[in-house]
């Protein structure tokens, strides 16, 4: 498994027991959004050391929202943060991405 699909399985488990908000990285709880939630699943596995795989991460999430969404300007921040957007979309969001990782899908 790659790290990338690692950090975004540690998120999951992160927004699934502490929680996921909007407009804002993260709050006392523990919840957070997309962006922080993946920030901070890399922090906890000892992967922030070189960024390289919180850059990993985020970049096949973005290119995962950007594919299901087919707005290719959506930053992860502005996906999050859409009104309606539910903790249910990220986790898809982010379940969809690992799918593509361990499939090797080209486009992430």
């Amino acid at each position: 498994m790659s790290k990338a699909a690692e950090i975004l399985k540690r998120a999951i488990e992160n927004w699934e027991t502490k929680g996921w908000l909007q407009h804002s990285s993260r709050n006392a709880a523990g919840a957070s959004c997309s962006s922080g939630g993946i920030k901070m699943a890399t922090f906890q596995l000892g992967l922030f050391d070189t960024y390289r795989h919180y850059e990993d991460a985020s970049i096949a999430f973005r290119t995962t929202i950007r594919e299901d969404s087919g707005n290719r300007s959506h930053s992860i921040i502005s996906w999050n943060d859409e009104p309606g957007r539910t903790k249910e979309d990220v986790i898809l969001a982010a379940k969809k991405t690992i799918e593509r990782l361990e499939a090797n899908d080209p486009k992430v």
